[in-house]
């Protein structure tokens, strides 16, 4: 049995949005913290806060040392795939390749 559902315009409007994201940064393999913050909803300096605190699941952060300047990168598939609420199964299954 297959089950359908109306998808409303407002959530394939993200999905649009969130692959044009991903696309858009292909070539870097990563999300500027800005743009991934913003699709969020988020500014900026709270993502980085959260990354830092660990927070977000799909970004890494690290600190060298209390005063020191950090770093945080949002890789394209952990992104991805937590924004989309599947894993690397699901996609694996999509894709029809065997286990």
């Amino acid at each position: 049995m297959k089950v359908t559902i109306d998808l409303p315009d407002s959530i394939a409007r993200r999905i649009d949005e969130l692959t044009s994201l991903v696309e858009a940064n292909d070539k870097r393999n990563y999300i500027r913290t800005e743009d991934a913050a913003r699709f969020c909803g988020m500014d900026a300096e709270s993502y980085r806060n959260a990354a830092l605190r660990g927070a977000v699941p799909f970004a890494i952060a690290y600190r060298k040392t209390a005063g020191a300047n950090a770093c945080v990168r949002t890789a394209i598939l952990p992104f991805y795939l937590s924004m989309m609420n599947i894993n690397g199964q699901d996609i694996i299954n999509a894709m029809g390749v065997a286990k």
